[in-house]
């Protein structure tokens, strides 16, 4: 998929709030076809990975369901190698020693959790 904006929502027992999230996400103006949205259930032990099955056929929603809770930054981190990959940016093996250099930026990772 070739978009402009990669929306990346990482998830953590919010099964509550992600249903009303993503129909946020799809009613902005902007048009379906230039953006993505790439949600990353963060090894969620409510019902929000069940929540999420019901947007699995929409083209516009990548599930990516981490193992076991990783934190937001690696949640955000899983996100970002998906966008890079479906953007050519990246070779799907090469995204771990991409998002590696993120994950060993403590600052970013700070950040990055504490303002998303």
């Amino acid at each position: 998929m070739s978009c402009q904006i990669s929306v990346i929502v990482p998830a953590y027992n919010v099964e509550n709030f992600i249903d009303r999230c993503l129909r946020s996400l799809f009613s902005q103006t902007l048009g379906s076809e230039k953006y993505q949205i790439i949600v990353i259930d963060d090894g969620s032990t409510d019902g929000t990975l069940e929540t999420l099955k019901a947007f699995e056929q929409n083209p516009l929603v990548r599930i990516l369901r981490l193992p076991r809770n990783s934190g937001k930054a690696e949640a955000l981190a899983a996100g970002l190698g998906i966008a890079l990959v479906a953007e050519g940016l990246a070779e799907r093996d090469g995204v771990p020693e991409q998002v590696e250099d993120l994950r060993r930026d403590d600052h970013l990772r700070r950040r990055m959790a504490r303002n998303v």
